[in-house]
């Protein structure tokens, strides 16, 4: 159930099916995951969610390694849109505190 706390975030599962994407093309993610603020304790918690930006920047980091924004679902290359809209999104992640 999400509570009125939760509403505007995603699922920390949904940042897992990226990773494991990432980890079948052998890519080293640690890097975007530092970057979005994702530790490994909110990675490893069940129920723990992220903001869209923090769940963003895997997400585009994995496309555009592969380049292809739908993680081999439906195979071609990334739109020019997603990738202006992943370099906007990079700059505007600010953590709180």
């Amino acid at each position: 159930m999400i509570t009125p706390l939760d509403k505007g975030t995603i699922p920390i599962s949904l940042v897992h099916e990226a990773l494991f994407v990432a980890t079948q093309w052998s890519l080293d993610v640690r890097p975007v995951l530092e970057r979005a603020h994702i530790d490994d304790r909110l990675l490893n918690a069940p129920k723990g969610r992220v903001s869209s930006v923090q769940y963003a920047l895997p997400w585009h980091a994995v496309a555009d390694a592969m380049d292809d924004e739908f993680f081999g679902t439906d195979s071609h290359p990334m739109s020019w849109q997603l990738a202006a809209g992943a370099d906007r999104l990079a700059g505007a992640y600010e953590p709180s505190a």
